[in-house]
């Protein structure tokens, strides 16, 4: 019985033998590209590129006083395979106690954006700002170095 199974199998269209060729690929193929891969056998597979991470520019290290805020801080991101628009970017901080992630404000126009960094009152100390860039495969991190100095009064 098990054999008529198999035979069955078989003039159903089930494959019996040998698997000699295997292709992988690392996106979805177009209809045209598989109707050739089943109708010849000579063709060769596409060629497919890594993906890249996104690149974050430098951003300098910022310092200013307390009770005071960071304007124009200016930094630029890049992928090689996804427009800038389709990029993802966030932000976060090491110290929130000094400068809570919400109070990063950033905007962006393609490549170019601007960040401004809002301290806490009367709060003074170091903080790492992390800025994430992430497309579809991976994300990418940059840090750059915050330095609120206390205000003294005279």
């Amino acid at each position: 019985m098990a054999r008529s199974s198999a035979r069955q199998a078989r003039i159903e269209g089930y494959f019996e033998g040998d698997i000699d060729d295997l292709r992988l690929y690392g996106r979805p193929l177009e209809e045209r590209e598989i109707e050739s891969l089943v109708t010849s056998s000579d063709i060769q597979p596409p060629i497919v590129t890594p993906n890249t991470l996104p690149v974050v520019s430098d951003i300098p290290d910022v310092t200013f006083l307390e009770n005071h805020y960071a304007l124009g801080i200016n930094f630029n991101i890049e992928d090689a395979e996804t427009p800038p628009d389709f990029l993802t970017v966030t932000a976060n901080s090491s110290n929130p106690g000094l400068i809570p992630t919400e109070n990063i404000f950033m905007t962006g126009n393609g490549a170019n954006w601007r960040m401004a960094l809002l301290p806490e009152l009367n709060q003074s100390g170091r903080a790492t700002i992390t800025i994430n860039v992430s497309d579809s495969i991976g994300v990418t991190s940059r840090n750059f170095l915050v330095r609120v100095r206390p205000f003294l009064n005279p």
